[in-house]
Protein backbone atom coordinates (compact mmCIF):
# COMPACT_ATOMS: atom_id res chain seq x y z
CA UNK A 1 0.00 0.00 0.00
CA UNK A 2 1.31 3.48 -0.85
CA UNK A 3 2.33 5.71 2.13
CA UNK A 4 -0.32 8.31 1.22
CA UNK A 5 -3.03 5.67 1.17
CA UNK A 6 -1.84 4.33 4.51
CA UNK A 7 -1.99 7.82 6.02
CA UNK A 8 -5.49 8.35 4.63
CA UNK A 9 -6.55 4.97 6.02
CA UNK A 10 -5.30 5.99 9.47
CA UNK A 11 -7.19 9.28 9.26
CA UNK A 12 -10.39 7.62 8.17
CA UNK A 13 -10.26 4.87 10.77
CA UNK A 14 -9.54 7.28 13.62
CA UNK A 15 -12.26 9.70 12.56
CA UNK A 16 -15.55 8.65 14.02
CA UNK A 17 -18.74 9.02 12.01
CA UNK A 18 -20.45 10.37 15.12
CA UNK A 19 -20.25 14.05 15.92
CA UNK A 20 -19.19 15.90 19.05
CA UNK A 21 -20.64 19.35 19.70
CA UNK A 22 -18.06 21.91 20.83
CA UNK A 23 -19.77 24.67 22.86
CA UNK A 24 -18.61 28.09 24.03
CA UNK A 25 -19.25 28.45 27.75
CA UNK A 26 -19.54 32.23 27.37
CA UNK A 27 -21.79 32.62 24.32
CA UNK A 28 -23.29 29.20 23.65
CA UNK A 29 -21.86 29.18 20.09
CA UNK A 30 -21.50 25.62 18.80
CA UNK A 31 -19.80 23.59 16.08
CA UNK A 32 -19.84 19.89 15.30
CA UNK A 33 -16.57 18.02 14.92
CA UNK A 34 -15.52 14.36 14.86
CA UNK A 35 -16.13 12.61 18.17
CA UNK A 36 -12.51 11.39 18.17
CA UNK A 37 -11.20 15.00 18.25
CA UNK A 38 -14.07 16.64 20.13
CA UNK A 39 -12.57 16.68 23.64
CA UNK A 40 -9.37 18.33 22.34
CA UNK A 41 -11.34 21.04 20.52
CA UNK A 42 -13.54 21.62 23.58
CA UNK A 43 -10.49 21.98 25.84
CA UNK A 44 -8.97 24.41 23.32
CA UNK A 45 -12.13 26.59 23.27
CA UNK A 46 -12.31 26.54 27.08
CA UNK A 47 -8.66 27.58 27.29
CA UNK A 48 -9.16 30.40 24.74
CA UNK A 49 -12.06 31.69 26.81
CA UNK A 50 -9.96 31.48 29.98
CA UNK A 51 -7.53 33.81 28.17
CA UNK A 52 -10.30 36.38 27.54
CA UNK A 53 -11.68 35.24 24.18
CA UNK A 54 -15.40 35.58 23.45
CA UNK A 55 -16.15 32.84 20.89
CA UNK A 56 -19.11 34.30 18.99
CA UNK A 57 -19.14 31.71 16.21
CA UNK A 58 -17.18 28.72 14.94
CA UNK A 59 -17.35 26.11 12.21
CA UNK A 60 -16.40 22.46 12.25
CA UNK A 61 -17.73 19.89 9.79
CA UNK A 62 -17.98 21.24 6.26
CA UNK A 63 -19.27 19.54 3.13
CA UNK A 64 -16.68 18.54 0.61
CA UNK A 65 -14.05 16.02 -0.08
CA UNK A 66 -11.67 15.29 2.77
CA UNK A 67 -7.93 15.15 2.16
CA UNK A 68 -4.72 15.83 4.02
CA UNK A 69 -5.16 19.51 3.08
CA UNK A 70 -8.89 19.64 3.82
CA UNK A 71 -9.78 18.21 7.22
CA UNK A 72 -13.15 19.96 7.75
CA UNK A 73 -15.14 17.26 5.87
CA UNK A 74 -13.76 14.71 8.35
CA UNK A 75 -14.52 16.91 11.38
CA UNK A 76 -10.83 17.28 12.23
CA UNK A 77 -10.67 21.07 11.83
CA UNK A 78 -12.36 23.98 13.58
CA UNK A 79 -12.55 27.64 12.52
CA UNK A 80 -12.92 30.01 15.46
CA UNK A 81 -14.37 33.48 14.76
CA UNK A 82 -12.98 33.41 11.20
CA UNK A 83 -14.31 35.96 8.73
CA UNK A 84 -12.05 34.62 5.97
CA UNK A 85 -8.72 32.81 5.78
CA UNK A 86 -6.47 34.26 8.47
CA UNK A 87 -8.94 37.06 9.42
CA UNK A 88 -10.84 36.81 12.69
CA UNK A 89 -13.63 38.94 14.13
CA UNK A 90 -12.05 41.48 16.51
CA UNK A 91 -15.07 41.29 18.80
CA UNK A 92 -13.97 37.75 19.71
CA UNK A 93 -10.80 39.03 21.40
CA UNK A 94 -8.82 35.95 20.41
CA UNK A 95 -5.24 35.82 21.70
CA UNK A 96 -2.58 36.57 19.09
CA UNK A 97 -1.35 33.85 16.75
CA UNK A 98 1.64 32.91 18.91
CA UNK A 99 -0.38 32.42 22.09
CA UNK A 100 -3.19 30.71 20.16
CA UNK A 101 -0.60 28.29 18.75
CA UNK A 102 0.77 27.59 22.23
CA UNK A 103 -2.73 26.91 23.54
CA UNK A 104 -3.51 24.63 20.60
CA UNK A 105 -0.28 22.70 21.10
CA UNK A 106 -1.15 22.12 24.78
CA UNK A 107 -4.22 20.23 23.58
CA UNK A 108 -2.53 18.26 20.80
CA UNK A 109 -3.80 20.58 18.05
CA UNK A 110 -2.17 22.78 15.42
CA UNK A 111 -3.12 26.45 14.89
CA UNK A 112 -3.14 27.58 11.25
CA UNK A 113 -1.61 30.96 12.07
CA UNK A 114 1.76 29.19 12.05
CA UNK A 115 1.64 28.40 8.33
CA UNK A 116 3.45 30.71 5.89
CA UNK A 117 0.06 31.45 4.30
CA UNK A 118 -1.51 32.17 7.70
CA UNK A 119 -4.88 30.68 8.54
CA UNK A 120 -5.16 32.30 11.97
CA UNK A 121 -8.37 31.17 13.64
CA UNK A 122 -8.18 27.69 12.12
CA UNK A 123 -7.13 24.82 14.37
CA UNK A 124 -6.84 21.16 13.43
CA UNK A 125 -6.13 17.73 14.81
CA UNK A 126 -3.96 14.99 13.38
CA UNK A 127 -1.40 15.67 10.67
CA UNK A 128 -0.25 19.03 9.36
CA UNK A 129 2.43 20.76 7.36
CA UNK A 130 5.27 22.25 9.36
CA UNK A 131 4.96 25.75 10.75
CA UNK A 132 6.31 28.50 8.51
CA UNK A 133 10.07 28.34 8.19
CA UNK A 134 10.52 25.15 10.24
CA UNK A 135 11.27 22.85 7.31
CA UNK A 136 13.52 25.47 5.71
CA UNK A 137 15.50 25.98 8.95
CA UNK A 138 15.85 22.22 9.42
CA UNK A 139 17.20 21.81 5.87
CA UNK A 140 19.67 24.65 6.38
CA UNK A 141 20.88 23.29 9.72
CA UNK A 142 21.15 19.67 8.69
CA UNK A 143 24.38 19.99 6.61
CA UNK A 144 26.00 21.90 9.47
CA UNK A 145 25.10 19.16 11.95
CA UNK A 146 26.34 16.46 9.58
CA UNK A 147 29.56 18.37 8.89
CA UNK A 148 30.20 18.78 12.62
CA UNK A 149 30.41 15.02 13.12
CA UNK A 150 33.28 13.15 11.56
CA UNK A 151 34.03 9.55 12.41
CA UNK A 152 37.63 9.17 13.51
CA UNK A 153 39.97 7.54 11.00
CA UNK A 154 41.96 4.75 12.66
Amino acid sequence: MKPTLTLLAVLLTTTSASAFTVRSQKTGATANVAASAGPKFQAYINDLEDHGAVVRFMGGYRKGRGSLRHLHPWGLALDVCQLSRGRVDRRCHLPGPTLAADIAERHGLFEGGQWCHSDYGHVQAKFTAAACGVARRQRQRQPVVEAAYHAPNF
